[in-house]
């Protein structure tokens, strides 16, 4: 999966199709996407899906920004069918916004569960009614298991297939019932882990950022940097100097 990002495009393109899935977000203009049997009007602030292989062209009336996700048919179909038609994503509705979080996080969060987190839940938002990928109940039990297995585990690279495995489920039920279980959905639960690794290892270690990035299962430095910043409100050097200086002024054992 990847990111294009396009800005002030003014110029058509001729007839053309993707191997990959589409999903993108027009910020500015519009982009018309035509095919043999109709068209898409994409306005600015709306997003639109196009199906891999789909033979199209695009007509440029104004210059246009958007940015689009390129999904290989493969890993959407690891979650659920294949989309077979092209739509437009509207403004406010569920499927936008969840396309809109997909292209923010592959910005700022590469690592898989996240990436296979996001775009279940767009593929949960593109259906509706009988349609969802898995409505049925999941017992307790088996959410412990997964929390369990994540607790064991947190420092690893982690994969959605893996927890749908764990749990005997479909990996589009697992992220909106562990939530609802533990308050958290299975990443967020994750990097809390990590974290609370990081923290400690700052606190109680001199080992540098880089190597305790590594060690507790971010993507680099600067991935545990901005998460840690969100969390505690600080960098994680800043953590390190206050939990030193806090030490200098315990008391002394008696």
């Amino acid at each position: 999966m990847r990111l294009i990002r396009a800005r002030a495009i003014n110029a058509d393109f001729r007839h053309h199709s993707h191997r990959s899935i589409l999903v993108g977000v027009v910020l500015s203009g519009q982009r018309r996407l035509l095919f043999a049997d109709g068209q898409l009007h994409v306005l600015p602030g709306n997003g639109f899906l196009l199906p891999a292989d789909l033979p199209h062209r695009c007509a440029i009336d104004e210059a246009h920004s958007y940015r689009v996700v390129s999904i290989l048919p493969s890993l959407w179909q690891a979650f659920a069918a294949a989309p077979q038609q092209a739509q437009i994503l509207r403004a406010g509705s569920p499927a936008l916004l969840a396309a809109r979080r997909l292209v923010a996080g592959l910005r700022s969060d590469h690592q898989a569960l996240a990436i296979e987190s996001r775009l279940v839940a767009l593929q949960q938002a593109l259906l509706s009614g009988d349609e969802r990928i898995d409505d049925a109940p999941l017992a307790p039990e088996r959410l412990l298991k997964i929390r369990d297995w994540l607790d064991a585990h947190c420092t690893e690279a982690v994969r959605l297939t893996t927890l749908a495995q764990i749990a005997e489920c479909s990996p589009g039920l697992i992220n909106r019932l562990f939530r609802q279980h533990f308050g958290l959905p299975p990443y967020e639960y994750l990097v809390q882990l990590r974290l609370g690794l990081a923290a400690r290892r700052l606190r109680e270690s001199e080992q540098s950022l880089a190597d305790i990035a590594y060690e507790t299962g971010f993507a680099d430095q600067s991935h545990l940097q901005r998460f840690f910043r969100r969390a505690y409100g600080t960098t994680p050097q800043a953590y390190r100097q206050a939990s030193a200086r806090s030490a200098d002024f315990s008391p002394a054992p008696e």
